[in-house]
């Protein structure tokens, strides 16, 4: 949870903080997702704007913050909120559900896109750095 290590700080002060930071950053994830979704509301022909769009993500997450924190109605919240985004871009978009749903999976696509990306960078930074360390050795000279 973002906001984790400033509330093991303790204290109220640690509280207020941890708090602070999660809401930024849920309004930033929520903002970005948003972004994301209307890429694919876009290649699928959508006619609202992006306040649609982000209408749409805010609604669908309105059951999983209601319920999301009940053990297995959590779960079923999350699957609520999902159908709530797609007939929300359906209606507001005025696009029909199989565009919606294809909207919604082009986000998908981007995310799984991105994280890949972003592994594969990992990944051969770590790589470089694990080389780079085995270079400083001192090489062995052989007559």
């Amino acid at each position: 949870m973002p906001g984790a290590g400033i509330a093991g700080a303790g204290g109220i002060g640690g509280m207020v903080g941890a708090f602070i930071i999660a809401v930024i950053a849920g309004i930033i994830g929520l903002v970005i997702g948003a972004i994301l979704l209307h890429i694919g509301v876009v290649i699928m022909g959508g006619r609202g704007g992006f306040v649609s769009t982000f209408k749409a993500a805010v609604y669908a997450l309105t059951p999983y913050y209601l319920l999301g924190w009940i053990p297995i109605i959590g779960f079923l919240a999350g699957i609520w909120g999902l159908i709530v985004e797609i007939f929300g871009i359906r209606e507001l978009h005025d696009m029909d559900t199989g565009k919606a749903i294809i909207a919604w999976v082009i986000s998908v696509v981007i995310v799984i896109v991105i994280a890949v990306i972003l592994a594969v960078l990992v990944g051969v930074a770590i790589i470089g750095l694990l080389g780079l360390a085995s270079s400083t050795t001192t090489p062995v000279i052989t007559p």
